[in-house]
């Protein structure tokens, strides 16, 4: 199962973390919206943290990429 690791200071999100490895997470505009890269080289799409919890479950690991549906 993913988490994420926040800044204990300030509570922002700094890093997503799956059984696979861990990924930075980029802020973008107001500060409201976070989004992390997909890791595959055929995709690198960004993959907004809202949207990422529908596509838990899709593969055997947990996590998946919505683009590309690969496991992150």
């Amino acid at each position: 199962m993913a988490r994420i690791m926040s800044d204990s200071n300030t509570g922002t999100p700094i890093k997503y973390i799956t059984s696979k490895g861990s990924y930075k997470i980029i802020p973008r505009g107001n500060g409201k919206e976070y989004f992390i890269r997909c890791p595959h080289k055929d995709c690198k799409a960004e993959i907004d943290l809202r949207e990422l919890d529908k596509f838990v479950g899709l593969t055997s690991g947990g996590e998946a990429c919505p683009i590309c549906g690969k496991e992150i």
